[in-house]
Formats: C-alpha cells, structure tokens, sequence
C-alpha cells in the first residue's frame, strides 16, 4: 500500500490549520516565527491524520495485528 499515491502532494500546499500549541519561548514572537511554529504543526496534524487513515485501513483490511508501521521522519 503506497500511503501517498500522489507523491506527497496531499501534505505540500497543506496549508495552515487552525491549531492551537502553546509558542516555545525560546523563539522570537515575530508574525514570521509565529506563522513558521503554525506550518510546522500543521504539517504534524496532517500527518497524524493521513496516519490514522493507514491504521483504519490496515485495521478494516484485517492487516493491522499483522503490520508493523514505522513512521520516519526527516530532521534536516
């Protein structure tokens, strides 16, 4: 199963969802920073949710006990 059939494009252009984190204090509080800190857990939102649809799939497929998922990140 290709988890991103549309090379990714689903999580580029993902836009900003209205999330609400509590902004690291060790940031500038800029309107850049801010909209930066916003993307960045968008994007984690996004991902938990396209995640969550792997899971249901695998779990509706009856796949799931039988998969192990890992879930890598790139920290460059």
């Amino acid at each position: 199963m290709n988890p991103f059939p549309d090379g990714g494009d689903c999580l580029r252009g993902a836009g900003t969802f209205h999330v609400s984190a509590r902004f690291p204090p060790y940031l500038p509080t800029t309107n850049v920073a801010k909209r930066d800190v916003r993307r960045l857990y968008s994007q984690v939102v996004a991902m938990d949710q396209r995640v969550g649809g792997i899971l249901a799939e695998l779990e509706a497929a009856g796949e799931l006990e039988k998969t192990i998922v890992f879930w890598y990140t790139d920290h460059g």
